[in-house]
């Protein structure tokens, strides 16, 4: 018997022709988008069936440095003569505050959720001082203070954005845009301000409370890079294997200094 497989394409009719070549070029171009997105982000978003958890609790190891206050040199009758410094803060049994744990490497897993982000000026301070984000959230700025406060964010040598609020209450979004360690300050006078974003393109991220826990859930099981990051303590790396619903515990213990 004769194949008429070779014969195919010549019988078709022009318009269905033209409707397979249509159908063929909308397929490369969405693989194409796929296949970019990926190495574009570097992490696909999926359903995660039966993930895992990693927890934990970060404690400092020695003792909490004393830190002497910030000496207030503008905008005195809002701040006061001296603003607390609180680069480190302490909990009860060494718990530690502000240390932002994330999954490093990780290519896959859970879709990440863009959120809403308040980042307020308050006692000229900077409230959240330590924060983390997924790309495309939006960062609401505010100032609590009846003061003049900017808000400068900086990637690397690069300025992202800086805003001027002088009127108390007022608020300004601007949207996260890209992943990486975002530094912040103020440059109305108030040098001693700083705060800290860092930005993720994908889910699992934490920042520690006054009880030092984290928890990062919906993780693909299988062996994670897992960090921790504090501003003054310095960053550490553990290894944990994580199994297909089930709960793995991961501690870190920072070194004084």
């Amino acid at each position: 018997m004769q194949s008429t497989h070779g014969n195919a394409a010549a019988t078709l009719s022009p318009g269905a022709r033209r409707r397979r070549s249509f159908a063929l070029r909308v397929g490369i171009a969405a693989a194409i988008a796929i296949a970019s997105t990926a190495v574009l982000y570097g992490y696909v978003g999926e359903d995660v069936a039966n993930g895992g958890t990693i927890r934990g609790v970060v404690r400092i190891e020695g003792a909490p440095p004393r830190l002497p206050p910030h000496q207030a040199t503008t905008s005195v009758e809002v701040c006061g003569a001296t603003v607390p410094n609180d680069e480190v803060t302490v909990g009860g049994g060494g718990a530690l505050a502000n240390v932002v744990v994330w999954i490093d490497g990780i290519e896959r897993g859970a879709r990440p959720t863009a959120r809403r982000l308040v980042l307020d000026q308050r006692g000229c301070r900077f409230t959240p001082r330590i924060a983390s984000a997924t790309v495309g959230t939006s960062l609401v700025l505010t100032s609590s203070d009846a003061t003049l406060h900017t808000t400068h964010a900086r990637m690397g040598d690069r300025s992202l954005f800086n805003v001027a609020l002088p009127v108390k209450g007022m608020r300004v979004t601007r949207r996260v845009e890209r992943a990486g360690v975002v530094r912040i300050g103020c440059e109305a006078g108030h040098t001693w301000m700083r705060g800290w974003l860092h930005v993720f393109d994908h889910p699992y991220h934490a920042v520690t409370g006054s009880d030092g826990r984290f928890e990062l859930p919906s993780l693909p099981p299988g062996r994670h890079r897992l960090r921790a990051w504090h501003e003054r303590l310095g960053e550490h790396t553990a290894t944990v294997d994580v199994a297909a619903g089930q709960t793995a515990t991961a501690d870190f213990r920072l070194r004084a200094r």
